[in-house]
C-alpha cells in the first residue's frame, strides 16, 4: 500500500473526531474553540440619569461608557417593572412580570385571610433564564450580594451553584466579595464548557454603612455637593417614610442632601472602576471574546424627587428608568457601537439572551426577544410598558413620550406610618394620586401631578387597569388556592396560554 494512503487511513478517525467537535460547536456543545459565556450583572439602586451615557453633568461611569459605546449596545430607554429588590430581580431572572411571584393571601380556618409570611416566591411552573441554559447543558451559577435573595424565594431555580454572599462584604476590596467568588467558580470550569453566571452588586445600597464610609476617602476625588441641595433632610423614625431620611442611613453629624448625592456619585464612579476591572480580568483569562455581558440596574434611588430620600419604591423615573448595557460575544456577529432609544424592559433580558445563544425562549416569558431589533431585521412592536409593585398600591404606564401613574400613599392603611409621613396630621381623606404629563426629568416628577383628567390620561389609565387585571389573572392561575378555583377555569387558562402569559405545563 502506498505510504500516503496508509497515513490517510491512520488519520481518518482523528479527522472524523475533529469534524464531530466542529459540528458540536455549532450546536453549543464541547468544541476545540472556547466555550460560550453569558454574564448578567445586576446592580441595585442604579438610576439611569446619574450615568455618564445619560449626559449627566458629572463623570460617574466613564469606563463603561467608553467600552459600550465602542463595542456594545446602550439602551437609553430601559425600565424596570418594579422599584424594589425582589420583584425587580425576579423580572430579570424569569423574563416575566413580577406578578408571577406574588404569593396570595392565606385563608384561615374561620374563612378570613391574611398576608403570607413570604410574599414573593417564584412557582415551579414559571420559566427561568438559568433553567433554560441548564437544560441545554450550560453550567449555571449565581452570586448575590443581599440575603433577601434567598433560595426559599425560588430565585435559585436553574442555578447549580447559588451563593448568597450578604450581608455586604468589604467591596472596597472588590475581590473579597461576589467578584472573587465568580472568578473562583469560572476558573474551575474547562475552557470549552458553556456557562451562565448571574452576579449581583448591592454596593450602592450598602454604601451608607460605616465600613464604606471608612474607605470612601481612599477611593477617588469626591464631587462637590450641589448648592440647590444644601439642606439637611428630617430623619424618619422608621423605614420607609416619605419626605424624610431613613434612620438607618443617617450619617454622623448633620449632612446636607447634596453631600449624600455627591457620595452616591463617588460610589458609582468606584463601581464603574470595579466593573471595568472585572471585564479586564475576563480578558486576562482569554474569556472576554466569547462572553456576552449584560450590565443593568434593577431599580433606582431617590434623593427626594419622588417623595423618598435615599430610598426606593415609588413609580417615578428615579426608581424605574435604569441603565441597560449589552456587549455581545464576538462570534454572535452583532454590530457594536449601537445606541437604541426604543422602550425596553428588564423582562426582555431573559428571552433576548436565550435567543442570542440559539435557545428558543419558552412560552410564559412576558418579555420580548430583542435580537431582531439588534440585528436590524425587524422593528420593536411595542409602544408602552407597565410597572407596579412599589411601596404602595398603584401602577404606571410608560410610553415614549408620556407617563401616567396612579398610586395611593394611604394604601397600607390610614394609620400607617408611611401614609402619615406623606399627609402629616392634616387629616386629609382619600389619597389617590394621578400623575400624567409628557415625560420629564426625574427631578420634576412630583411637579407633574394633575388634579383633573385628560383624554390621554383616561386612555392610559384604562390601559393600566386592564393590564393590572390581566396580571392578577396570571397570578391566581400560577398560585392556586382553595378560594380562587373559579378564577382558574379552563377558559381563563386557555386564554392566558394563547397570549403567551403562562406556559404549557398547567
Amino acid at each position: 500500500m502506498h505510504r500516503s494512503i496508509w497515513l490517510a487511513l491512520l488519520l481518518l478517525p482523528a479527522l472524523c473526531a475533529c469534524g464531530e467537535r466542529t459540528e458540536k460547536s455549532a450546536t453549543g456543545g464541547h468544541s476545540e474553540v472556547r466555550g460560550r459565556g453569558v454574564l448578567l450583572i445586576a446592580i441595585d439602586a442604579l438610576r439611569y440619569d446619574h450615568t455618564s451615557f445619560s449626559n449627566y453633568d458629572r463623570v460617574t461611569t466613564p469606563k463603561l461608557e467608553a467600552l459600550f459605546q465602542r463595542q456594545g449596545v446602550i439602551f437609553t430607554d430601559a425600565w424596570s417593572p418594579a422599584p424594589r429588590l425582589l420583584p425587580a430581580h425576579i423580572a430579570l431572572l424569569t423574563g416575566c412580570d413580577p406578578s408571577v411571584a406574588r404569593e396570595p393571601e392565606i385563608e384561615l380556618s374561620d374563612g378570613t385571610r391574611q398576608a403570607p409570611l413570604i410574599d414573593w416566591r417564584v412557582p415551579a411552573t414559571v420559566p427561568t433564564l438559568a433553567e433554560e441554559f441548564l437544560g441545554q447543558g450550560w453550567h449555571t451559577a449565581a452570586f448575590v450580594d443581599d440575603p433577601a435573595l434567598q433560595d426559599r424565594r425560588g430565585v435559585d431555580r436553574g442555578f447549580r451553584d447559588f451563593q448568597a454572599v450578604g450581608p455586604w462584604t468589604d467591596n472596597a476590596q472588590f475581590l473579597r466579595g461576589v467578584g472573587q467568588r465568580f472568578f473562583d467558580w469560572l476558573d474551575a470550569l474547562d475552557e470549552d464548557e458553556n456557562w451562565f453566571a448571574y452576579v449581583h452588586f448591592n454596593d450602592l445600597e450598602s454604601m451608607w454603612s460605616v465600613r464604606w464610609n471608612r474607605h470612601a476617602p481612599e477611593l477617588m476625588e469626591s464631587f462637590e455637593p450641589r448648592p440647590e441641595l444644601d439642606y439637611v433632610p428630617p430623619v424618619a423614625a422608621r423605614r420607609p417614610a416619605f419626605f424624610a431620611l431613613p434612620l438607618t442611613r443617617v450619617r454622623a453629624g448633620a449632612q446636607a442632601l447634596g453631600e449624600y448625592e455627591a457620595d452616591y456619585d463617588t460610589a458609582l464612579q468606584w463601581l464603574d472602576t470595579n466593573l471595568r476591572r472585572l471585564i479586564t480580568m475576563l480578558g486576562d483569562r482569554d474569556r472576554l471574546g466569547d462572553t456576552t455581558i449584560v450590565i443593568t440596574g434593577t431599580y433606582g434611588l431617590s434623593f427626594g424627587e419622588s417623595g423618598l430620600v435615599l430610598d426606593s419604591g415609588t413609580l417615578s423615573p428615579v426608581d424605574l428608568h435604569v441603565p441597560l448595557l449589552l456587549r455581545p460575544a464576538r462570534r454572535l456577529g452583532l454590530a457594536g457601537g449601537q445606541r437604541i432609544d426604543q422602550l425596553v424592559s428588564l423582562t426582555d433580558v431573559a428571552p433576548t439572551l436565550l435567543a442570542l445563544h440559539g435557545i428558543k425562549p419558552p412560552r410564559g416569558m412576558h418579555g420580548i426577544n430583542l435580537v431582531p431589533l439588534l440585528r436590524g431585521t425587524a422593528p420593536l412592536e411595542r409602544d408602552r410598558l407597565y410597572a407596579g409593585y412599589g411601596l404602595v398600591d398603584g401602577f404606571s404606564v410608560i410610553t415614549e413620550e408620556q407617563q401616567y401613574t396612579f398610586w395611593n400613599p394611604r394604601s397600607q392603611g390610614g394609620g400607617s406610618a408611611l401614609a402619615l409621613s406623606w399627609y402629616g396630621d392634616s387629616g386629609q381623606e382619600g389619597g389617590s394620586r394621578f400623575l400624567f404629563d409628557r415625560r420629564k426629568p426625574a427631578r420634576e416628577w412630583l411637579a407633574s401631578e394633575l388634579e383633573g383628567d385628560t383624554q390621554g390620561a383616561a386612555e392610559l389609565q384604562a390601559d393600566g387597569e386592564r393590564w393590572s387585571a390581566l396580571m392578577e389573572s396570571v397570578r391566581q392561575v400560577l398560585h392556586p388556592t382553595s378560594w380562587n378555583r373559579e378564577a382558574r377555569g379552563t377558559a381563563v387558562i386557555d386564554d392566558l396560554r394563547r397570549r403567551g402569559l403562562i406556559g404549557d405545563g398547567l
